[in-house]
């Protein structure tokens, strides 16, 4: 049963105790307030996740309990980011260094 629903009904069964009633359920009212505020931008921004491959799979491994946190994914991919940038040096000083195929030399 919704607020709406639950208020009128009480209403409904006592309608000469309705200013009690609103009183009793008004501190709902400053949750409802903010939850329409956001209503609609919150409604757009579901509508174009939808449409994205990303967040359904996203969701989908939420549900299973196969996902991954956010911070997780975070140290994953900074972890993979760290890894690239290592082997990018590694073949760039490799390609770059004067002393490469010179046995015997120092490099850099």
């Amino acid at each position: 049963i919704d607020l709406h629903e639950m208020i009128c009904r009480e209403i409904e069964n006592n309608l000469e105790l309705a200013p009690e009633i609103l009183r009793k359920h008004s501190k709902f009212f400053l949750l409802y307030i903010q939850f329409s505020n956001g209503y609609m931008a919150g409604s757009q921004r579901i509508e174009r996740l939808r449409s994205s491959k990303r967040f359904r799979t996203f969701l989908e491994a939420q549900k299973n309990g196969t996902g991954l946190g956010f911070e997780a994914k975070k140290k994953k991919k900074m972890k993979i980011q760290r890894r690239v940038l290592r082997v990018t040096k590694t073949s760039l000083h490799t390609l770059l260094c004067p002393s490469r195929g010179s046995p015997g030399m120092n490099c850099c």
